[in-house]
């Protein structure tokens, strides 16, 4: 399973007290999914586009299943997202 395409979506205060306490906030991301079956050449590729979530300092998962994205590669499109937005800012 790849992730690509990310695009941060929605940022919620998910605090009863409502703060801007970046603790509170919940994150929630669109990413393209590439998974790959089959053997030899029977060989399918699937691409979906799923919605990911994740609390501050939490890990992301995605929305509809509650699995766990895999490895480290929802962060890593997060924080290359958050620098070209950065970049296009200046």
């Amino acid at each position: 399973m790849v992730l690509s395409d990310f695009v941060l979506i929605d940022t919620i205060n998910d605090s009863l007290i409502k703060t801007d306490s970046l603790i509170n906030h919940v994150y929630f991301a669109e990413v393209t999914v590439t998974s790959t079956t089959g053997m030899l050449w029977w060989k399918k590729t699937h691409v979906v586009t799923r919605i990911i979530s994740r609390d501050f300092g939490g890990l992301w998962f995605f929305l509809d299943d509650g699995q766990y994205t895999p490895g480290s590669q929802a962060f890593e499109l997060e924080r290359s997202y958050r620098a070209r937005k950065i970049l296009d800012a200046a």
